[in-house]
């Protein structure tokens, strides 16, 4: 019944799915790393882990994410905040030690920063 819907109705505007390009892919790779890796990444390190240059990197993410190295791992870091703040009934100093933020002070502005509030 699908294949005969497709062929009354669809005339032939199926749409398919992009293959990921090279820089997709390793955009990806860097991403899981942080994701995994939050509150202890840096430049450096998903450098040494995703074996690519730390200039490779950054021209990934600009380019992949329109962002840069640190506001991405900020925005990773405040995602994961956000999820302790509403997950948990932990201590401010506490997330910022579980999250990578050096200092509360620290985790507020960034929160600000990037929730403008």
């Amino acid at each position: 019944m699908m294949v005969t819907y497709l062929k009354r109705y669809a005339k032939g505007d199926v749409e398919t799915i992009q293959p990921l390009t090279l820089m997709d892919k390793n955009y990806q790779m860097i991403r899981n790393y942080l994701m995994r890796n939050y509150r202890e990444a840096t430049l450096e390190t998903t450098s040494e882990s995703v074996h690519f240059s730390k200039q490779y990197i950054s021209r990934i993410i600009s380019q992949t994410a329109g962002t840069s190295f640190s506001k991405l791992l900020k925005e990773i870091r405040i995602a994961k905040v956000e999820e302790y703040l509403e997950e948990t009934n932990l201590s401010l100093e506490n997330i910022a030690e579980l999250t990578g933020f050096t200092s509360t002070s620290y985790l507020w502005r960034t929160f600000k920063e990037l929730r403008g509030v």
